[in-house]
Parts: C-alpha cells; structure tokens; sequence
C-alpha cells in the first residue's frame, strides 16, 4: 500500500500546482532535480507514518477506521507535493510527456482522496475501486522515463 499511496501523492501534489498561473520555462534538468528533491522529503515524511498492516486489495470492513487514519496523514503531504510539482514550471523540453506526468499525478491524488473518503463512509467496494484505479495509473512508470529518481516512486 505504501509504495502505491506515496507514488499517487508524488503525483497529485506535482498537478495540483500545474494549473496555478502562467508557467514558468525551467530545464527538464532543473525540473526534475527541484521535483526529486521534494519528493524524497515527501517519501521520508510518508515512511514515517505507521502503515496499517494490510493490503488495500484485501481491507476488510472493520480494517476501513484504520485505513482512513492512515490516508488522512499521508493525503495532505500527496497534494502538497503535486501542487509543488505543478508551481516547477514549463520543461524546455519534454513539454507533452511532463503534462502527461500531471494529469496522472493529480488523476493518482484524486483516487487517494476519495479513497479516504470511501474508508470514512464504511464503503469498502468503492474504497478497493479507488486502489484498481492507482495500480493502473501510469505516473510511476512515465517520471521514471521522465528521469525522476524519487517522484513517483516510493
């Protein structure tokens, strides 16, 4: 659950800053450096909260408090980083890849947040969807082609 909660927050705090005002041109190089070094703060901070001891696909109703604990730790410092990564600016290269990156950061950060909401409300077949929708979702895989080492890692 960890490696997929920290990767979807890495991704919705990068998108959530993607649509704050004009964007600013930066080198993917400089991008990628400003966004890893948040993002490894992020994932340390995120490692440090206790993890319930179950898996998100197998929860059971009565495991959902705990779950939405958990979430609700972790899904603060996922939106922080995604607007961050969003407030980084326009790459001088790789434009279309990295607005490809944010709109699964912020569709990852979107899923984490209604999974929380799902724990709260005892609805555990919406909560589980909200997991099936992060293992499909492609940012891990399109910021390591990127070139980031931390976000969406985890």
């Amino acid at each position: 659950m960890r490696s997929t909660v920290i990767g979807v927050l890495a991704l919705g705090s990068a998108l959530a800053l993607a649509g704050c005002g004009a964007a600013e041109s930066v080198s993917k190089e400089d991008l990628i450096r400003k966004g890893d070094a948040r993002c490894a703060q992020d994932n340390q901070r995120i490692s440090a909260i206790p993890q319930p001891p179950f898996s998100p696909q197998s929860t059971t109703r009565a495991q959902l408090p705990q779950a939405a604990a958990y979430l609700a730790k972790v899904n603060p410092i996922h939106r922080s980083e995604i607007a961050y990564l969003h407030g980084l600016g326009e790459p001088t290269e790789g434009g279309a890849q990295w607005q490809q990156i944010l709109g699964q950061a912020d569709q990852a950060g979107a899923a984490l947040r209604d999974a929380e909401r799902y724990a709260r409300a005892s609805d555990l077949s919406r909560f589980k969807s909200q997991f099936m929708k992060l293992e499909a979702n492609r940012y891990p895989q399109l910021a390591r082609k990127f070139g980031f080492t931390q976000c969406g890692q985890g």
